[in-house]
């Protein structure tokens, strides 16, 4: 008997890729066509640049790093039209080339390729672009031609958009080229469950909790019109609708959310974390950290050192698995629970502490002693975005090129 060991995916159905790419773009023409409607031609062309660059950016990579041509996959056409439906139709061509460029060959190919991208390379490029040409990307006009803030804009202020609801559910709005129509993004979304690339149950979820907490906690009197404007104003089926069409790179309670939760979480223990000594604390947060390292394993000790096994009912759902306790067929590709996380996050709290009472934190961070980091800090997005694709792009050409 002959064994081959090969990468994941082991088990395989009907689905190709190619098939499910071109899916994704049948479900994206209606929102398109909603946008060229209202915008005229200048946003089909923004779409065509995009598409173009795209592919162009993919073929060219396999072609000087010799690798197998993934052009036929569909992906980057699916990676073109994504980001084109996030840009205003007012934006230079050639920035929107860029962007395109930006997401195959630094967030795509440079990560691995399809699925092993950390990232969602249009959504990745979107705020690159929007990091490095601001003006480009928030200069909106409406359906009339005048120049005009979104409805999202409206609601940071917070007020509820000059737009009725029934114009922002059909498209008569100002914004980007594909997330004007909620209607048309709908029969887009409604077309990948009947093809079965997506689930009903994450995208509803995901505006439901949305939907839920609008509801809660109005900006404005009328809670119904906020919440109603929330769900149909802000781009939020675009990203509901068309971030889940590849569940095999999805990223649940990934670093960002972590940090968030830490960061809630604080809130109402600081004044009780208060009144434990610094240097206590600190040790007893390690301490913690380093006997739940494992917990996610199913074990309590730091990785290879076993203590003991922790309780199977513990790992029941995703519930169980936010808090660090994920149940057999849990998955994500950046996976930081609340445990063990949350005591490190307080180590470095009380750590603070420690420094703050020395008097160490004014000495080692005076304004401009430290010019790197004080450029880190202000530029610290674009850094985290593009760390990865650089550290492994520099990983890439050293073991092509020297080994």
């Amino acid at each position: 008997m002959k064994l081959t060991v090969a990468s994941s995916p082991h088990i395989r159905g009907n689905f190709r890729t190619n098939r499910i790419m071109l899916d994704v773009v049948l479900a994206l023409l209606p929102a398109l066509a909603v946008g060229v409607w209202h915008f005229g031609l200048r946003a089909l062309a923004v779409a065509s640049i995009c598409i173009g660059a795209a592919v162009i950016s993919e073929w060219l990579y396999s072609l000087v790093t010799k690798t197998r041509n993934t052009t036929v996959d569909g992906s980057a056409i699916v990676t073109g039209l994504l980001l084109a439906m996030t840009l205003p139709h007012t934006v230079p061509y050639w920035q929107a080339a860029l962007g395109s460029v930006f997401a195959i060959v630094l967030v795509k190919c440079l990560c691995g390729g399809l699925g092993q991208n950390i990232f969602n390379p249009a959504l990745a490029a979107r705020a690159f672009l929007l990091l490095i040409y601001p003006v480009g990307l928030t200069r909106y006009v409406g359906v009339d031609g005048v120049s005009a803030a979104t409805p999202l804009h409206h609601m940071v202020m917070p007020a509820l958009p000059e737009e009725s609801i029934l114009d922002m559910f059909l498209g008569n709005c100002p914004g980007s080229i594909g997330e004007i129509s909620a209607l048309a993004l709908l029969i887009g979304g409604a077309y990948l469950v009947y093809r079965k690339v997506i689930s009903i149950r994450t995208p509803a979820a995901y505006i439901g909790t949305v939907a839920v907490l609008a509801l809660l906690f109005p900006q404005s009197n009328d809670p119904i019109a906020w919440c109603a404007a929330q769900v149909f104003g802000g781009g939020l089926i675009v990203t509901a609708v068309t971030c889940l069409v590849m569940p095999e790179s999805r990223i649940v309670f990934g670093v960002l959310t972590c940090i968030g939760s830490c960061m809630l979480l604080l809130i109402p223990l600081e004044k009780g974390l208060k009144k434990i000594p610094a240097a206590a604390g600190a040790a007893l947060s390690f301490s913690a950290f380093f006997l739940l390292r494992n917990c996610a394993s199913g074990t309590l000790g730091f990785e290879n050192l076993v203590i003991c096994r922790l309780p199977e009912f513990l790992y029941r759902n995703n519930l169980t698995a936010f808090f660090g306790f994920p149940h057999a067929s849990f998955f994500s590709t950046d996976y930081f629970s609340l445990l063990p996380w949350f005591f490190l996050f307080l180590t470095g709290f009380f750590l603070f502490r420690i420094t703050s009472q020395a008097g160490w934190n004014e000495k080692l961070f005076a304004k401009g002693q430290f010019p790197l980091l004080n450029f880190l800090g202000r530029h610290s997005l674009v850094v985290y975005l593009l760390h990865q694709p650089v550290l492994y792009g520099l990983s890439t050409l050293y073991f092509y090129f020297l080994t």
